[in-house]
């Protein structure tokens, strides 16, 4: 993992200054995604996992679409799919209820 682009490290640094400079105001990632390929479900894991140690991060939008012009299809793959539905049944997340 040391060395990709993994949610950690595009967040981070950002999430560290913007709770620095304002530790009381809720973030939101508002856009968020990882290309289909065989890294999506292990990248989707370390997503969440990351989430859950950013306790400013209030809200996430994960980006399932297609940049036709780009090429980039950030759908979710059926094994994608499967392990955002296993992440949504931890208590932790609003919606786990209703997975």
């Amino acid at each position: 993992m040391a060395g990709e682009m993994y949610f950690r490290n595009m967040m981070g640094r950002t999430y560290e200054e913007m709770r620095a400079s304002h530790p009381d105001k809720p973030i939101m990632q508002a856009e968020f995604g990882k290309t289909r390929g065989w890294e999506q479900p292990r990248w989707m894991l370390d997503a969440y996992r990351s989430m859950k140690e950013m306790p400013g991060l209030k809200a996430a939008i994960y980006y399932d679409n297609v940049t036709l012009h780009l090429g980039d299809d950030k759908t979710l793959s059926e094994e994608s799919l499967q392990i955002m539905k296993e992440i949504f049944r931890d208590p932790y997340w609003i919606m786990a209820r209703d997975v």
